[in-house]
């Protein structure tokens, strides 16, 4: 794990997998998560991409299944989960279209 600091405050989290490559990076912004973390599959590939707004889950967070196509997307407000779409692997179809 890796911390870069600025005057005393936090503004990266950087964590990395056994062989050195990236597995996950937060921001932060007055010592609190904020902006993106973004975070990886042992290939490289995008695992989830979750936004944080002063330390709290908000706007839209995604994820991904290890062949590249989408998993998940929700929309939050202040950590509250609004809307939640899960997909299939296969064909990219959502699994509960009610939240459509």
């Amino acid at each position: 794990m890796e911390f870069l600091f600025e005057n005393g405050v936090m503004l990266k989290e950087i964590g990395y997998y056994p062989n050195g490559d990236l597995e996950r990076e937060w921001t932060y912004t007055n010592g609190r998560r904020h902006g993106k973390f973004i975070s990886y599959f042992v290939d490289g590939s995008k695992l989830a991409e979750l936004n944080y707004i002063n330390g709290i889950l908000d706007g839209m967070q995604y994820g991904w299944n290890k062949d590249g196509t989408l998993r998940y997307e929700e929309q939050r407000l202040d950590g509250v989960i609004l809307t939640r779409i899960e997909y299939e692997n296969k064909d990219g179809l959502p699994m509960n279209p009610d939240n459509c």
